[in-house]
């Protein structure tokens, strides 16, 4: 029972330190909780996705059931080894005892040592892992954006009807597409320098440091999901909204005026459409072909805009 208990209390507390080094290098406590919601739905998204100590606490813990199914085994079969415990406690009793120790002497039992040790390690591990994960949060990182008002540029994408594909697939497979296609945008937001402010669903809004990071980036998703769906044709089409403006980050988000208009830009690229606002397109490089769009209405905007089309298909 001693050991088994030990093995417990040490898988505990080591995948606990595991989990505590995954957030310090790569993860971070927002990715911790969408990873805790993937792990229960399934775990092999949650690998795919980068959180590799549920390899290790996979492995482990099979090792660890292995280990009690011995225990009980020992439990419910050993009734000859119980029986010699009793005739040697039948034959403790009839002989002689021992001299009392004086009242000053103090006995700790084992199983009493093991489980303040196991305690006081339980302890130790949760609080590396809170102060870990408190580092992790707080540590400054490209991903974060510094509080006050800031010229950038903000792309927001979504796929196209993937309500209701997700419907029709059911969640297990949409999970996978969704998996794939977030995996091959974070690849080119982080190819080019753009910053993940926020996701929901298959949409995402990513902020830059200049138009042309926010256009390349763009190409570069557009390029690589129409190479995906030759392989994967049930991948819906991805459009593209692009704004560059003045807009207020506070506590890693971003506010204002120039995050509601990329929204709506967004909203009005048709499948496949890369659209961006004049404002972004007069501080692009020479060469990035665009075409002209015209004046379009936007929902909640007051007046209409001038939007342009980047010719990304090669």
């Amino acid at each position: 029972m001693r050991g088994l208990f030990i093995h417990i209390v040490v898988y505990g507390v080591v995948n606990a330190l595991l989990v505590g080094v995954w957030l310090v290098t790569t993860g971070s406590p927002l990715a911790l909780t969408q990873v805790s919601t993937q792990v229960s739905t399934d775990p092999g998204l949650a690998l795919r996705n980068g959180f590799w100590p549920l390899a290790v606490a996979a492995g482990w813990g099979g090792a660890l059931v292995i280990h009690l199914g011995v225990w009980l085994s020992a439990v419910l079969f050993g009734g000859g080894r119980r029986r010699r415990i009793r005739r040697e406690a039948r034959r403790a009793a009839l002989s002689p005892k021992p001299p009392e120790l004086p009242a000053s002497t103090t006995w700790t039992p084992v199983i009493s040592v093991g489980q303040d040790l196991a305690q006081h390690a339980t302890r130790a591990a949760i609080g590396l892992v809170e102060s870990l994960a408190s580092k992790a949060a707080n540590r400054p990182a490209e991903s974060q954006v510094p509080s006050g008002r800031h010229w950038v540029a903000v792309m927001f994408t979504d796929l196209v009807g993937s309500t209701d594909l997700a419907e029709s697939l059911g969640d297990a497979r949409w999970l996978k597409l969704l998996a794939a296609h977030r995996r091959l945008v974070r690849e080119c937001v982080g190819a080019n320098r753009g910053t993940e402010v926020g996701t929901q669903g298959d949409g995402f809004l990513v902020r830059f440091n200049s138009p042309d990071a926010a256009v390349a980036c763009a190409v570069a998703i557009q390029r690589r999901s129409a190479a995906s769906r030759r392989h994967e044709p049930l991948m819906p089409e991805l459009r593209v909204g692009i704004h560059a403006g003045e807009a207020v980050a506070d506590d890693n988000d971003l506010v204002g005026r120039v995050i509601n208009l990329a929204a709506r830009v967004n909203e009005a690229a048709e499948p496949g459409e890369i659209l961006v606002t004049e404002p972004a397109a007069d501080h692009l490089s020479p060469g990035v072909p665009l075409i002209d769009r015209g004046l379009r209405p936007l929902k909640g905007i007051g007046q209409p805009r001038h939007l342009l089309a980047v010719a990304w298909r090669e």
